[in-house]
């Protein structure tokens, strides 16, 4: 295994138990593991995800291959600086948990540890969820005013099979707002199509 796996797989156990116990250190932080802002000694790269710090509202519109909506569910995406500002994590979770109506369904929650590259100058992102039991690591970086996801590798979809390739844009982020999208290619890279967007609202405080 690289170190650089093993390096993001270290940090995605520390992350996730980071996302268990974010409901219940809500308004401290006995551990350390939470913090408010992007840590002075930290690059100043660190704050290319400033402006989704906090607590959003999202509402997600998936797309079939010809452009046509096949769905749009309403859930929340919650993001906070971790390791002493040093990296941030994002926990997603569709439906919203006030959707929620039956503790006992598998809802979908999924979590990302973003963790600045200083020698490569982008983002290694661990990706983990409550639906597929694979780790996915990502590079982000910032191109213009918007950030670029690509994965490491692409990867197996239950129902189309390997080859699967997606690319994530975040968009239009301002303090309040932001859009993002996922291009997807089902055939290695030939041919893409947007397979779901993204359009957040932040909650107030």
């Amino acid at each position: 295994m690289k170190m650089t796996d093993l390096f993001l797989k270290s940090a995605l156990i520390l992350g996730f138990s980071t996302a268990m116990h974010v409901s219940a250190l809500a308004g401290e932080n006995t551990l350390g593991l939470l913090s408010e802002e992007v840590n002075s000694a930290a690059s100043s790269e660190v704050a290319q995800w400033g402006k989704m710090a906090g607590n959003w509202q999202v509402v997600a519109t998936v797309f079939d291959q010809d452009g046509q909506v096949t769905g749009e569910i309403i859930g929340e995406w919650n993001w906070s600086y971790i390791l002493n500002g040093h990296a941030i994590q994002d926990v997603y979770i569709v439906p919203g948990r006030e959707e929620q109506t039956d503790a006992s369904l598998a809802y979908f929650y999924d979590t990302n540890i973003r963790s600045f590259n200083y020698q490569k100058k982008k983002w290694d992102v661990a990706w983990i969820n409550t639906r597929h039991e694979d780790l996915q690591l990502w590079e982000a970086e910032q191109v213009n005013d918007t950030m670029v996801m690509r994965p490491n590798r692409p990867y197996m979809d239950a129902q189309v099979g390997e080859g699967v390739i997606r690319i994530i844009t975040f968009y239009n982020m301002t303090e309040t707002h932001f859009s993002w999208k996922e291009d997807r290619s089902e055939d290695g890279g030939e041919t893409w199509f947007v397979s779901i967007k993204i359009e957040g609202t932040k909650v107030a405080d």
